[in-house]
């Protein structure tokens, strides 16, 4: 799922309808369910991404050290270079840096994601207290 579509279906599962707020607080569970759900999906991603990265940066090693062309497109010996050199190497290759920043727009959805389901257990909380402030107002106790 993309970013833009978690946030703005956040933005509507944040929303809080004043006049029914019973509703609203028997919607909290379900609410919570769906982002926990989402959650582990990202999650899953992320695990790919992080298993991605880390084949191509074990192929890369074995590429710029020598040992084996990865793709077998080029000259499988056209890189020996020094074990200090090589993680530069690695890091300035186009797939990896491209791999490394599909990884990190994964880690920010799946912070953001955490985040928001934070948020949605102050929601019970939220509602309760304005469901006192409407008593208050009406004049109860």
């Amino acid at each position: 799922m993309k970013y833009d579509e978690l946030t703005e279906m956040m933005g509507v599962d944040a929303n809080i309808d004043p006049s029914n707020l019973l509703s609203e607080a028997l919607r909290t569970i379900s609410i919570t369910n769906k982002w926990l759900g989402f959650l582990d999906n990202e999650k899953l991603v992320l695990e790919k991404r992080d298993s991605d990265l880390a084949a191509l940066e074990s192929d890369l090693f074995d590429y710029y050290s020598g040992r084996e062309n990865p793709n077998n497109t080029e000259d499988p010996y056209g890189y020996n270079l020094a074990k200090t050199e090589i993680p530069k190497y690695i890091q300035g290759n186009p797939k990896y840096i491209s791999l490394r920043n599909i990884r990190y727009t994964q880690e920010i959805k799946v912070k953001r994601i955490e985040a928001f389901i934070k948020a949605l257990q102050s929601r019970s909380h939220l509602i309760h207290e304005a469901v006192e402030l409407m008593k208050f107002y009406q004049g109860g106790k």
